[in-house]
């Protein structure tokens, strides 16, 4: 069964939609700041890999999750004249209501005035100071949701708090636990592995992953100490293995990692698919022709106002496919 995946005041929740009645007919699509707004990605993010967006024409309704019906055994052996089995596809879903998450910015005409450069220019970074800030905080809700321990009902996470990675206990072959029971959930290996800052720290020093490392390396090459995300993928045997490095700040200037907030130490083994459809532990499904960002002049601040609004939800569509080790510590 499928989970969506909203919180407030730290729960999730599910948000009706509502269009917004106020919308005055002087607001236009900027359409420069639309194509920016749609085309930014910002490298050091993890949820447009872990969740891929998936777009939909619908802002409310079912939407595809994903349980055991391929892995069935039919019976496909037909004898003379006899009818053929048939496969009841029985799809669970999630119903969601896709939320806007809205975000603007006001440039003084003063300002602009005194701007050495060219305006587009100011408009440019402004604006993406704003995809920041929405990429933000849809990593942030993410992380807070795949990092709790209670999202995982199929596969139990690990307590690595007791773990000695950094002494005798095998990360590597937690992993493979790990890795394991997705596939026997799922029939299917998962293909990302995310490792938050904090466990990194310690994966990469890790004797488990060193020695694998060191002694698999070809006769000659040598090896300097240093772990990759590509040299782990090697050892974990998972395609894809990232290391967010994006952080959140409190109202006093206080940052910490955002794969480190709920607890510290996260590692988050992930089958994810590629399109509507397709198994996968999750999507975020997204209204077709969003983002968009419209402007108007607002007369009470004399000042040109940019607006970027986005439509959608993300959701746990295949919680089995999924699997966390957390408490990573030094």
């Amino acid at each position: 069964m499928g989970k969506l995946i909203s919180f407030a005041n730290g729960e999730p929740h599910i948000v009706e939609f509502t269009a917004d009645t106020q919308l005055g007919s002087l607001r236009i699509q900027d359409q420069v700041l639309t194509s920016i707004a749609q085309g930014y990605k910002n490298a050091s993010l993890a949820a447009p890999i872990l969740f891929p967006t998936v777009a939909t024409d619908q802002e409310a309704g079912r939407f595809p999750a994903f349980g055991k019906e391929a892995l069935k055994i039919f019976t496909t052996t037909r004898g003379l004249r006899g009818k053929v089995s048939r496969m009841e596809v029985a799809y669970s879903n999630v119903t969601l209501a896709l939320e806007e998450h809205s975000l603007g910015f006001a440039i003084d005409r003063r300002e602009l005035l005194a701007f050495s450069g060219d305006p587009t220019q100011l408009k440019t970074i402004r604006q993406q100071m704003v995809d920041d800030a929405l990429n933000l905080d849809r990593e942030a809700s993410l992380a807070t949701a795949i990092t709790t321990t209670s999202v995982f009902s199929t596969n139990t996470p690990i307590n690595a708090a007791t773990k000695a990675y950094l002494g005798s206990d095998d990360f590597v072959a937690d992993v493979e636990t790990g890795k394991w029971a997705i596939a026997k959930q799922t029939g299917m290996m998962p293909n990302v592995c995310l490792v938050s800052p904090a466990a990194f720290q310690v994966v990469k020093s890790s004797p488990s992953v060193i020695d694998r490392v060191k002694f698999g390396a070809a006769p000659g090459t040598g090896f300097d100490g240093k772990i990759t995300t590509n040299l782990l993928s090697g050892v974990l045997d998972i395609p894809t293995v990232i290391v967010p490095s994006c952080i959140r700040a409190t109202d006093a200037g206080v940052t910490s990692f955002v794969w480190d907030y709920v607890q510290s130490g996260n590692v988050v083994l992930a089958y994810v698919g590629n399109g509507y459809g397709v198994p996968s532990f999750g999507y975020s499904y997204a209204l077709n022709g969003y983002p968009q960002v419209e402007s108007y002049y607002e007369n009470q601040t004399k000042s040109d106002v940019y607006e970027e609004q986005r439509i959608y939800s993300d959701a746990v569509t295949l919680e089995a496919a999924g699997y966390l080790i957390y408490g990573i510590a030094q």
